[in-house]
């Protein structure tokens, strides 16, 4: 055999299982877009609330982000790509399940288990990322391919479900994860070799059971905030507040934590995790907040909402695909992240005067929204990886996606809880600020990390001389 031959089997095996890893991440990232269109038709279809319509959001989410951290570690016991597999298995058997039943609360039990697929496949798709790619710049390169296709699902998923739901109805938003999610366990199976497992490596319990509380706890208080007396909010808060520090301190004597303390020792990784936290909480916000604002104030159905939401998400995808590599190439990952939320910011700014002019200014607003994403998702990776020990990738990508989607729990929780208690014209400009200071103080945070790391670099230069 050639060693050209050779080597295009092994560009295709490379190609093939990038594809597999990014459909994996690809059905995640839809099933969180295409569900926002869908919610007006879910509320009308089941007869739900809008405190109903949030826990649906946030059950998927709450159960993701509680399981995440367990997660990178389940792929480091047991091998990341068993444990990829099993999460892809989990993830469409649950869609099947959300396609099927017709009541509010048997669907937010059966998005809660599709979060527990999302969490346990998510994370170890990335860390299969960095086992399979040592070479850093090939690493690099395999990040931007896994950003840009999962991308689409962003680009895609508001028009995909507007389409789907006027046309078959919103149990169809489920069932489109089935066909993707079997192609990419085929894939799976034929491209990418077992990982042996870190022999020894134990489940940290006690900080689940911790972390799957102060993430309740946090989500009932936020949700429910109307309907509780003034004493039971703060209670709820304070639980939370109770639950993360007992969760921190258990982190902190734990022989094999499920978060090491350690990853935060790093203000870069740090800076990024709270800069992955204000992108899903703006982005993924918007396109939440929004999909109620559209349906409700201009009267649209779920096409017109998905067409209402391309420049944010076609142009956010279009970065991501074609321009991400040399934003990467041209800034420092730091520099990026700070222009991409300032961007993110200017746009919430220039929607909140469409909201008082006309929908093209919102519009306008939207592109500015969808260049966060494309200065912002795959630079955030690869800072987290850049500056981990290999051996801990598998819980720092767990801890970027966690950090991910309490940005999603929050968004959720906190932005549906303004449109409920006042009128949806005050709500949405209240959702827009909020949303537009959390992108500010990101900036902040990444300038504060550039500042100090240029200090880090002096001081090495003077010891060097």
């Amino acid at each position: 055999m050639s060693r050209q031959h050779i080597e295009r089997t092994k560009n295709w095996k490379q190609a093939a299982a990038i594809l597999a890893l990014s459909l994996g991440s690809f059905i995640v990232l839809l099933d969180t877009t295409i569900l926002n269109v869908a919610l007006p038709a879910l509320q009308h279809s089941l007869h739900a609330s809008l405190e109903n319509i949030q826990w649906i959001a946030d059950s998927y989410i709450l159960i993701f982000v509680s399981f995440l951290l367990t997660a990178g570690t389940l792929g480091d016991r047991f091998g990341v790509r068993t444990v990829f597999g099993l999460g892809l298995l989990i993830f469409i058997g649950s869609s099947l399940i959300c396609s099927l039943v017709r009541s509010v609360e048997w669907l937010i039990i059966a998005r809660a288990l599709q979060g527990a697929g999302a969490a346990v496949l998510l994370p170890n798709s990335l860390s299969l990322v960095a086992h399979l790619f040592e070479d850093p710049q090939e690493r690099n390169r395999a990040v931007a391919a896994w950003g840009g296709i999962s991308s689409l699902a962003v680009a895609s998923g508001p028009l995909l479900g507007g389409i789907l739901v006027d046309s078959f109805g919103w149990p169809s938003i489920f069932l489109i994860n089935i066909p993707a999610g079997l192609l990419a366990l085929v894939l799976m199976l034929l491209t990418i070799q077992p990982i042996p497992a870190q022999s020894g490596k134990k489940l940290d319990l006690a900080g689940q059971v911790f972390a799957i509380l102060a993430c309740l706890f946090l989500s009932y208080g936020l949700i429910e905030w109307q309907h509780l007396p003034p004493a039971l909010r703060i209670g709820m808060l304070a639980l939370a507040i109770l639950c993360t520090l007992l969760f921190i301190r258990i982190e902190a004597h734990s022989s094999q934590p499920m978060l090491p303390l350690a990853l935060f020792r790093s203000r870069k990784v740090s800076t990024t995790l709270f800069v992955a936290l204000a992108y899903q909480f703006s982005f993924f916000g918007m396109l939440f907040a929004f999909a109620i604002y559209f349906q409700h104030a201009y009267g649209y159905g779920a096409f017109e909402t998905g067409l209402a939401f391309l420049p944010q998400t076609a142009f956010g995808s279009f970065l991501l695909l074609f321009m991400t590599k040399h934003i990467m190439r041209l800034l420092r990952p730091e520099k990026a992240l700070a222009i991409g939320l300032l961007l993110g910011m200017t746009g919430m700014l220039v929607v909140l005067l469409g909201l008082h002019t006309s929908l093209p200014v919102i519009l306008l607003g939207e592109l500015l929204i969808g260049a966060l994403a494309g200065f912002v998702a795959s630079p955030m990776t690869a800072v987290v990886l850049e500056n981990v020990p290999k051996e801990l990738s598998g819980v720092a990508s767990a801890a970027l996606n966690a950090a991910r989607q309490i940005g999603g729990l929050l968004s959720v929780a906190i932005l549906g809880s303004q449109l409920g208690k006042e009128t949806i014209k005050s709500g949405i400009e209240i959702d827009v600020m909020i949303m537009a200071s959390a992108c500010l103080l990101g900036v902040i945070l990444c300038l504060l990390s550039m500042r100090t790391s240029g200090l880090e670099r002096k001081r090495i230069k003077v010891v060097e001389l």
